[in-house]
């Protein structure tokens, strides 16, 4: 059976293809591939740059815009971020780099970046590794197709109905 794919027209990333990371000295490159047909993984768009920007905001500028701080609201024990749909994997590697670690020990953050098989942003983390890797353990990227995680859902709702539950 044929899948339906959602395409977008989006905005073209700066010519540079470089992603000054707010409040740091990190800047992260990208390649994209935005003419690639029947996908939207290879463009870095707007609403990645705005959760980038939202996911490295300091106490000061968060509180200046009305908003609290995300490091803040995320600080605890978790040592996992995962990115669904992470395309060319902007809102990881920001948050890879931005959000403080578990008892600020960099070596308990680790990331794991998802998207469809074909559309896995490994060059992307190779190309930026010496930026993310003093502030991560690890970023990994692990293949997630929502359809399958769909009709898995279906099938697991179907089988409860069956039974009675």
């Amino acid at each position: 059976h044929s899948k339906e794919r959602l395409m977008i027209q989006g905005r073209q990333f700066s010519s540079s293809n470089e992603f000054a990371i707010p409040h740091t000295t990190c800047v992260l490159q990208f390649v994209e591939h935005p003419n690639r047909p029947n996908t939207t993984a290879f463009t870095v768009w707007d609403a990645s740059l705005h959760l980038a920007n939202y996911l490295a905001m300091t106490p000061q500028t968060a509180s200046n815009a009305g908003q609290s701080q995300p490091s803040q609201q995320l600080q605890s024990s978790h040592s996992v971020i995962l990115e669904l749909g992470a395309g060319c994997g902007l809102a990881g590697l920001t948050a890879a780099i931005a959000m403080p670690a578990p008892n600020n020990d960099n070596n308990q953050k680790q990331v794991i970046l998802t998207d469809l098989p074909g559309a896995l942003p490994d060059h992307q983390v190779e190309l930026n590794r010496a930026v993310w890797q003093p502030h991560c353990a690890s970023i990994r990227c692990q293949a997630l197709d929502w359809w399958e995680v769909m009709k898995y859902h279906d099938r697991s709702n179907n089988n409860n109905n069956n039974n009675g539950n």
